[in-house]
């Protein structure tokens, strides 16, 4: 069993309980080590990452509340996952046996097949209330790392 460094567990701290009870259990019955790299994001940092085409989410804010963040995508309202507090999305990591932190696309890939895995089973248990949706399969088709979709390998989020 795996457990969390001190800086995954201050991004842990951010997260929505059903993320917090998926990572613990994840925890519980992963073969690969991982960590978090991040939970809640501030606003600057969304705008930031959508300039260097981190994210979809266009970065264009209105601020009227910090707990209340709000952006125009497609002329309808949405937040980004990162942005509600509690986070209603997390980023990781893997650790390679010899290595550091890595971001290895298969290490990815098994890690975050495991959590949907795992949300799976905890939703249909009625232990967390929410779907789990990993960015490697953001449409939920079935096809892991489709060319030509947004890939962001390293992202789990709440659906809904």
């Amino acid at each position: 069993m795996f457990t969390l460094s001190t800086n995954s567990k201050a991004k842990y701290e951010t997260l929505h309980e059903d993320l917090r009870l998926l990572i613990s259990e994840a925890l519980k019955y992963s073969t690969i080590d991982f960590g978090l790299s991040e939970g809640a994001r501030s606003v600057e940092t969304q705008q930031e990452y959508f300039q260097r085409g981190r994210t979809k989410i266009d970065g264009q804010w209105v601020i009227t509340d910090k707990s209340k963040v709000i952006t125009y995508v497609d002329g309808v309202v949405k937040k980004g996952k990162h942005n509600y507090t509690p986070s209603m999305a997390f980023d990781f990591y893997v650790y390679i046996p010899g290595k550091s932190m890595s971001y290895d696309p298969t290490h990815l890939t098994a890690l975050g097949y495991m959590f949907v895995v795992l949300g799976n089973k905890l939703f249909d248990e009625g232990i967390i209330t929410h779907k789990i949706r990993w960015g490697g399969n953001f449409d939920m088709d079935g096809e892991i790392l489709e060319v030509g979709s947004f890939r962001d390998s390293p992202h789990v989020e709440l659906v809904g």
